[in-house]
């Protein structure tokens, strides 16, 4: 029979734990701001870091390319008694959105909404890319924790404008029209049909596969945008495939 000292050891165990929790969440962000600073790319610490907040509930505001760029998060504790845990997070700046990412022991799932992109300079995403601007209402994907894509739905959708690209080396340069981005899933890999709004015609796929790689096919009908393209191929016609890794070396 335990003794009435070793049960108020037991009852205390939980009441500790819960007590140094709750004191670690809502401990100020900026005590971890050095760890969690290392996680961003060189670039960004650079031009400065702010971190404002708790750990459960807190904000960063930083620099993209001089661009002003603000992340907030709410970390979702109501998913801990499914095995999962998550955040609610909202980013302002050249991309602005907000999203809901829950990670479960089978993968990961993210559901964003209110999407939208400024148009122009995008070597955030790539070197020497130019982008129009984009919007989504909502999009959401899903991640197997090896490495499969396992769901997709939704679009990003454009009215058009100037879009540059470098594919090993060849620069792509042309005015997109109002068009549509389709995410789908093939064959584990997340597929982004790009796709002329007016009629449907296909534009160009982007693929990103279960071994971090990216893959760019470009159809002749995107060609056939470029000034002074004279191609008499098929519209159709994948005149043009790249794949590279989606991170570069050391990444």
């Amino acid at each position: 029979m335990l003794s009435k000292k070793q049960i108020r050891i037991m009852l205390a165990i939980p009441v500790t734990l819960a007590l140094l929790v709750s004191l670690l969440l809502h401990a100020p962000v900026s005590m971890m701001s050095s760890r969690l600073a290392v996680m961003l790319p060189q670039e960004i610490r650079d031009q400065g870091v702010m971190f404002g907040g708790t750990l459960l509930d807190g904000q960063l505001q930083m620099q993209q390319q001089s661009r002003p760029l603000y992340l907030a998060w709410q970390l979702r504790l109501n998913d801990l008694w499914r095995l999962a845990y998550g955040a609610d997070i909202q980013l302002a700046g050249p991309v602005a959105l907000k999203a809901t990412w829950l990670n479960r022991l089978t993968g990961w799932t993210v559901s964003v909404s209110e999407v939208s992109t400024q148009a122009g300079d995008a070597r955030w995403l790539q070197p020497e890319l130019v982008l129009p601007s984009w919007h989504s209402a909502g999009m959401t994907f899903a991640r197997d924790d090896n490495g499969n894509w396992s769901a997709a739905d939704g679009e990003l959708q454009s009215d058009g404008g100037a879009f540059r690209i470098n594919l090993q080396g060849q620069i792509q340069e042309m005015q997109l029209p109002a068009a549509t981005l389709r995410w789908r899933v093939v064959n584990n890999s997340l597929v982004g049909e790009l796709r002329q709004r007016e009629d449907g015609g296909a534009l160009a796929a982007i693929t990103l596969t279960a071994d971090q790689r990216i893959q760019w096919q470009i159809r002749e009908r995107l060609l056939r945008l470029k000034p002074g393209y004279l191609g008499q191929n098929d519209l159709d016609l994948v005149v043009l495939t790249v794949s590279e890794p989606l991170l570069p070396p050391g990444a």
